[in-house]
């Protein structure tokens, strides 16, 4: 053992190199993990800031007014080189743009009038390239009427980025919908259409077969309560507003002259004879609510948003309650509202209408006092880009909360207003015509 110890042999010349070598091979392979592991790393992060650059622009499109969502000419032409996102479009007149990439059926026509352009070059820190911009026309399958929408309910934004210089050969794409607020079924007099959800969550026509339990209530120019026991009355001349939401003299529980009374809403349509002309509901009222229109009462412009408490003012806000429940309904939340209405003097303007479903009590002659006011069961909204100008239909289906029964001998509720959002200062709605029928539907549960 001492000997062994005392011998000053070590490792050999090809030892050495042997260990060098195995050694250099691992940091090499070291090395190429880690620099592949940075090159993955680097491809991330540019894909990552991409797709924050597309998602950035294509909210950008999707913020702007409905009618400037469009593109501008010249539109572009399809590239023969598959990495090009013009590749899916084709040379088909007018052009359509292949929006599935995985489906060659999935063509929509390229919707041309706006300021759009088909391309431009961007950059952001070391980063550069193209956005790729494409507006597409898309039909509504539940539109009702059929082909009433035929020049198609929707556009779909399609925004697809390149990378120039190689670092991302393929294109980020993203996409959205926007909706033209306008856009919806029309109605020739005398065929009110309303969009209601049914139960599988689908638009369709609110009468139509398989719809669901429903009660479609029309609305009347009837004062409901003890007065005419709930019957509607024929519409025989011009009169003033009727005090539907706020109290115009007295109104104590002693005495109830001055208390607001909704007007009637029942499931029959009004009648076509006798035919009387269009009537002013709002007649030789204050100045606020003068002005040319069709026919009908005029809501003015509230002071509050949808979300805030309606006034009390009977100038801005008009109610109707159904007669009282012959057995109790279970409202699902859902319905949809058919609606004749316009600006004053045919006034260029949009607006943003409110609706609030109550539950009623049976007896409607003081809703203003503690324990007989009505109970909020949900509101909703729609706004109109262009609220129309002469009398037209405006139909659109609602969600207004998660529903709740109402008792046998109460009473349904629905509550109109013009939101302070809306640009119109003063519109019409009209009501009780034969030919020109504003109905409410809401859906409820089945037997």
């Amino acid at each position: 053992m001492s000997t062994r110890l005392n011998e000053e042999a070590g490792f050999t010349l090809v030892e050495l190199m042997v260990s060098v070598m195995i050694l250099t091979v691992g940091l090499l392979a070291l090395v190429g993990t880690l620099d592949s592991a940075r090159a993955l790393t680097d491809v991330s992060e540019r894909k990552e800031n991409v797709a924050h650059i597309a998602q950035r622009e294509l909210d950008r499109i999707l913020a702007l007014p409905y009618s400037q969502v469009a593109m501008a000419t010249p539109l572009p032409t399809r590239s023969t080189n598959p990495d090009d996102p013009d590749y899916y479009l084709t040379t088909a007149t007018p052009a359509t743009f292949q929006w599935n990439r995985d489906d060659a059926t999935k063509l929509e026509d390229l919707v041309s009038g706006g300021s759009l352009a088909a391309s431009t070059t961007w950059t952001s820190g070391r980063l550069g390239g193209t956005f790729h911009r494409y507006v597409t026309s898309v039909d509504d399958a539940d539109c009702r009427p059929a082909g009433s929408c035929a020049t198609g309910a929707y556009r779909r934004v399609t925004v697809a980025v390149t990378v120039n210089g190689g670092k991302l050969r393929r294109p980020t794409i993203v996409s959205g919908l926007v909706v033209d607020p306008n856009d919806g079924p029309t109605a020739s007099p005398g065929t009110a259409i309303t969009e209601c959800v049914n139960a599988s969550g689908q638009l369709e026509v609110c009468d139509s077969p398989g719809a669901g339990a429903y009660t479609a209530w029309h609305l009347y120019d009837t004062q409901a309560g003890s007065l005419y026991s709930d019957v509607r009355q024929p519409v025989t001349a011009n009169h003033g507003t009727h005090a539907t939401v706020a109290s115009t003299g007295t109104c104590t529980a002693g005495d109830s002259s001055g208390c607001p009374r909704p007007d009637l809403m029942g499931t029959t349509a009004p009648p076509a004879a006798p035919a009387y002309p269009l009537f002013n509901y709002s007649y030789l009222d204050q100045p606020l609510l003068r002005g040319t229109y069709g026919g009908g009462r005029v809501l003015a412009r509230e002071s509050t948003t949808c979300t805030g408490t309606p006034s009390a003012d009977n100038t801005m806000g008009q109610m109707w309650v159904s007669p009282p429940l012959a057995s109790a309904k279970t409202l699902t939340g859902r319905g949809g509202l058919s609606l004749w209405t316009q600006t004053l003097g045919g006034a260029a303007a949009g607006g943003t209408l409110c609706l609030e479903v109550y539950d009623v009590p049976g007896n409607v002659s003081n809703l203003t006092a503690t324990g007989t006011l009505p109970t909020p069961l949900g509101r909703t909204s729609y706004t109109f880009e262009s609220w129309p100008a002469s009398m037209s239909p405006v139909n659109f289906a609602f969600e207004y909360g998660s529903g709740a029964p109402v008792d046998a001998g109460r009473r349904v509720g629905v509550r109109l207003w013009l939101s302070s959002s809306s640009s119109a200062d003063k519109v019409a709605i009209l009501y009780d015509d034969h030919d020109n029928q504003s109905i409410v539907q809401l859906n409820e549960e089945g037997p």
